[in-house]
């Protein structure tokens, strides 16, 4: 005779509650999604699925990642604002907080000679930037890309001091 009482179809969940806590010290260790999965031994769907049934898992998550968004944002805070301040934690800083104002696509035309440094463009940029003939934007747009040209050129350099190397070696290139 079959029974009345329902009973659970599939597997039984590997979830357990102490995973609460475990997920919250993930998530201020910087975990995403994808990582804590594999941390608990689960796929991903899988893990989507505990956020999903289990309201203290989902709590811990969101808490562990909020206070460890906020411990990156005031180490930022702090990187764009002290006394000999980071550039890029600025334009990160400024681009995050605002981004319509301090996006990257901007013109960065304002009088570079063609044979100038890279240094003398950047104290143009520099110079623009103090007369206000260009904005914050426009200036970090222009310091980044003075900084990629440089990163470029050291590449390049190396790449080329390497090959240099392996032709006194007698290797082949």
């Amino acid at each position: 005779m079959l029974s009345n009482q329902s009973k659970e179809i599939g597997r039984p969940t590997k979830y357990k509650e102490e995973y609460d806590k475990k997920a919250y010290g993930l998530c201020l260790n910087g975990h995403t999604n994808k990582s804590l999965a594999a941390a608990f031994g689960v796929h991903e769907s899988t893990f989507y699925e505990w956020l999903e049934k289990y309201k203290s898992f989902r709590e811990a998550v969101s808490l562990g990642k909020a206070e460890a968004d906020t411990e990156v944002v005031k180490n930022l805070y702090h990187l764009a604002t002290k006394e000999d301040p980071d550039i890029r934690a600025i334009q990160l800083w400024l681009r995050n907080r605002n981004h319509k104002e301090f996006a990257e696509c901007v013109p960065l035309d304002i009088g570079f000679k063609p044979e100038s440094t890279l240094m003398e463009k950047l104290n143009s940029a520099i110079e623009a930037f103090d007369k206000g003939k260009i904005n914050l934007q426009q200036f970090s747009a222009i310091s980044t890309s003075i900084n990629g040209a440089i990163s470029n050129l050291v590449r390049d350099d190396n790449e080329k001091r390497i090959k240099e190397i392996g032709k006194a070696l007698g290797m082949k290139q």
